[in-house]
């Protein structure tokens, strides 16, 4: 009898054991491995199954914005977006400057871009299932820094896309490509031409400051470019001896101060156009 009660006890045992294995091998599809930069263990989302059971990688990117200082898209920032909000990534192919350009938007409204250091990176994890969020968002009264967070996972079986490099289209040299990709004036534009055949252009040998967002030129460093052309001395800051301050949309109150102290003349968008005879930049 003891003998017959210690087998069923044994066969019992199995039956659990082998029930027990059976669940552990059909459970938690997700394989979390190491973040390759900046991985998030606060995280609050999470990221759905689309590509069915397996071993996945997960990890997440976090960048920092561009664009965000234009002034509409600041106040929408500082008065709508809290940390911890959903973003979502847009690749704009038909953006007239950068096809590569990624969008970032909160709740359908455009808040900013990838910067452009960073696309190549966040191209080579937005085409598989992702989602996003804002990790922070820093305003001291003057510059405001927004940081968000790409999170994706990758099927273990399948090859991450290769780089997407910036393409070479005809009407677009590295010259250009230098010239919007970053919104500082290059050092080549800040050694004025001394040797310019036409010297009849207002801006011809004045020293100018280029300050604030222009809707004809969305892109400082090219205004800066075409005001060299013409013979002027581009200035990066307000000082006594600078001549002419134009200010756009959003222009730094300092330099505005700097500028009613000595005596510099501002000039407004619209008399900016008049100068340069309508030109205005091919970006737009």
């Amino acid at each position: 009898m003891e003998t017959i009660l210690l087998l069923l006890l044994v066969v019992a045992v199995i039956i659990i054991i082998v029930q027990a294995t059976s669940k552990k091998k059909t459970s938690t599809p997700f394989t979390p491995s190491k973040s390759t930069v900046n991985q998030s263990q606060s995280s609050t989302y999470q990221l759905g199954d689309s590509q069915g059971a397996g071993e996945y990688e997960m990890g997440f990117e976090e960048f920092t914005l561009t664009g965000i200082h234009i002034p509409n898209r600041k106040k929408y920032i500082l008065d709508n977006c809290q940390q911890e909000d959903k973003v979502e990534f847009i690749v704009e192919k038909n953006n007239p400057v950068n096809p590569l350009a990624i969008a970032v938007n909160h709740k359908g409204k455009l808040i900013g871009y990838i910067g452009d250091d960073d696309l190549d990176h966040a191209h080579d994890f937005i085409n598989y299932e992702h989602e996003g969020l804002i990790t922070s968002i820093d305003y001291d009264g003057d510059h405001l820094t927004v940081d968000v967070e790409l999170g994706y996972i990758i099927p273990a079986k399948k090859k991450k896309p290769k780089k997407v490099k910036s393409p070479s289209t005809s009407n677009v040299t590295p010259e250009d490509f230098m010239i919007w990709k970053s919104n500082e004036v290059p050092s080549e534009f800040l050694k004025p031409q001394k040797d310019l055949e036409d010297k009849s252009h207002f801006f011809y040998g004045k020293k100018v400051c280029i300050s604030g967002q222009l809707s004809i030129f969305p892109y400082r460093a090219e205004l800066a470019k075409h005001l060299w052309e013409l013979g002027a001395d581009v200035q990066v800051n307000v000082g006594k001896t600078c001549g002419i301050l134009i200010a756009g949309d959003g222009v730094g109150p300092s330099k505005l101060q700097r500028a009613q102290e000595y005596g510099v003349e501002i000039m407004k968008e619209v008399e900016l156009s008049e100068k340069l005879n309508g030109f205005k930049s091919k970006y737009i």
